[in-house]
């Protein structure tokens, strides 16, 4: 497996991971009572710095491993599976952004209707909108792989 790959699937994994840390997080401070918008706050930098040393941390162990490859570029392979996966996850993203434009617009009729009735109606919005776009990123991370994997 090449180091562009063993990446792509590196990252897959720490996107997911993300993602099921940061919605059993909001769970468990929901099923505790103690979800606030203070709370939720927190626990959103939390889980981007935990995300920032996990992508570091396996960055650097890839790298690491894989010195040799580490330092070639991309090749046109690369970069067509790059803006193939990319196009997927950027309309994710878009219909994320979509829905929560018109939810933002229909806030009175909404209203105590969300997710997380706890926090106020733009924090629901914004947990909407984060969950999109981990969405998004794994949509990106899978297509890339699954590309590579097909192309191989």
């Amino acid at each position: 497996m090449s180091y562009k790959e063993m990446t792509i699937w590196g990252t897959l994994v720490v996107t997911i991971g993300l993602l099921s840390y940061y919605m059993l997080g909001i769970n468990s401070l929901q099923a505790a009572g103690a979800l606030s918008q203070e709370t939720m706050v927190s626990y959103l930098y939390r889980v981007a710095v935990v995300a920032v040393i996990l992508e570091i941390i396996m960055q650097s162990v890839l790298a690491g491993i894989k010195h040799k490859e580490a330092d070639l570029g991309d090749d046109e392979r690369d970069k067509l599976i790059d803006l193939k996966s990319t196009k997927l996850g950027h309309w994710f993203c878009s219909a994320t952004i979509l829905i929560c434009v018109f939810l933002a617009t229909q806030i009175e009729r909404v209203s105590g209707r969300m997710l997380l009735p706890e926090v106020s109606d733009l924090y629901n919005i914004m947990h909407f909108l984060i969950i999109g776009f981990l969405v998004s990123e794994i949509i990106t991370i899978a297509s890339k792989a699954y590309l590579y994997r097909r192309d191989s």
